[in-house]
């Protein structure tokens, strides 16, 4: 028995193979032995003779396994599965390459579609939109007006001031419609958001908002000083109501 373990120890050696390189040599591709120390369990090295049997053994298992796969795919029918694959007209095309172009031309033609949908519901929505926005107001052409009529007929009306036809609204005798209102009537009958004077033109809006904002700044980061010059106050000004001093009692 110590007789077969010792010669078990020896063949599991690991034979050393000398280099045929010598070693005035391996400084010009030292690199090549960097990181060298170890051993991968996986690499095929010098097999001791237990380790080949094990292996021997594996392959045959495999091997086992494989026929015993291949004699239960032998009793399956698979002519159904054929037949599909004869009258699938995708998969008798001769190249991958032309199916792969069919499929590309497919998909994009499905979403062209797709996209002019989108498009025509969107400018239906917008169409719609705008028809709510829209005044109802009378067009210039059907609202035609006769000067003949209109002196004969406010003959008997009080006199009015000049500019009193575009402020106010002229009733139509003989059912007669009535014209479109013009923007002094909107203001005058409060139809157009109220704003205050200084909003009203934007460039004083964004002025204004400029001054704010720079007050506002002024307060966490005092300004720069591009230019010095002899002193002559602040600039800024002191506040009067801050207190820097600490009372002591």
């Amino acid at each position: 028995m110590d007789s077969d373990s010792e010669h078990e120890s020896i063949e599991g050696e690991v034979n050393v193979v000398p280099s045929k390189q010598p070693a005035a040599d391996w400084g010009k591709t030292k690199f090549n032995y960097y990181f060298t120390d170890y051993v991968d369990k996986d690499y095929p090295s010098d097999l001791t003779r237990k380790e080949e049997r094990e292996a021997a053994l594996e392959q045959d298992e495999a091997l086992r396994l494989q026929k015993k796969l291949l004699a239960t795919i032998d009793n399956v029918n698979l002519q159904p599965i054929i037949d599909l694959v004869e009258n699938d007209d995708d998969l008798q095309s001769p190249n991958e390459e032309e199916s792969i172009l069919e499929f590309i031309e497919k998909q994009n033609k499905t979403l062209l579609e797709s996209q002019k949908s989108r498009k025509i519901k969107k400018s239906e929505d917008g169409s719609k939109k705008r028809k709510k926005v829209q005044f109802e107001e009378i067009g210039s052409d059907e609202c035609e007006f006769d000067d003949d009529d209109d002196d004969g007929d406010d003959t008997g009306d009080d006199e009015e001031d000049e500019g009193s036809d575009e402020d106010h609204e002229v009733e139509q005798h003989n059912g007669r419609q009535r014209r479109p209102i013009n923007m002094a009537i909107k203001k005058n009958r409060g139809l157009t958001p109220y704003k205050k004077k200084e909003y009203r033109n934007p460039r004083v809006k964004h002025k204004l908002k400029y001054k704010k904002a720079m007050t506002k700044r002024r307060r966490l980061v005092k300004e720069a000083k591009t230019e010095f010059h002899r002193y002559s106050g602040e600039s800024t000004g002191i506040k009067t109501s801050t207190i820097r001093s600490i009372k002591l009692c």
